[in-house]
């Protein structure tokens, strides 16, 4: 009996209250990251006289249209995405639609000479229900802002609006 209350995976385990929850369809997404000039000033996008109030930061336009293409050619849909200026990428987050084998659309993607990798969403949870780092004395902010006490008002897991009622 023992063992088998040891033996449950995260999905069956219950979130503890207020603890962000991965979206129920995070086994249908992909990262694909492509290539993005670090070359672009501030590291924005949009025309240089309107950069700020465009507030447009997101991929460069030759990026963009590389991720839509790969959207489109193979049926999937934007849910959102992030430049890494250090590595000189821009990574996108894509859902896979339910009546298409997520390998599969992975194998054909990672063949696109545009793409620098491509592979399943991971989902990482922590397996305790407070903020229990050991070096937490060695971080000041953390202990200032009483970050533990925090986290029982508010994971942040609301705090971003996806892009993905702005794209098809």
């Amino acid at each position: 009996m023992l063992l088998a209350a040891c033996a449950t995976t995260p999905r069956e385990r219950e979130a503890p209250a207020g603890f962000p929850r991965p979206p129920p369809n995070a086994n249908r997404q992909i990262l694909v990251t492509v290539r993005q000039s670090t070359e672009l000033a501030a590291g924005l996008t949009g025309a240089p006289n309107a950069r700020y109030l465009q507030r447009r930061y997101g991929p460069a336009p030759t990026v963009d249209r590389i991720l839509s293409q790969i959207a489109h050619d193979h049926g999937l849909r934007r849910v959102d995405g992030w430049e890494i200026r250090s590595l000189g990428v821009y990574c996108e987050v894509l859902l896979v639609p339910s009546d298409r084998d997520v390998d599969a659309v992975i194998a054909t993607i990672a063949a696109d000479p545009h793409v620098d990798i491509v592979q399943r969403m991971n989902v990482f949870e922590t397996q305790s229900t407070r903020y229990d780092d050991p070096y937490v004395g060695l971080q000041s902010a953390a202990v200032e802002l009483d970050v533990e006490e925090a986290h029982q008002f508010a994971t942040g897991a609301r705090a971003c609006r996806s892009r993905s009622s702005t794209r098809g």
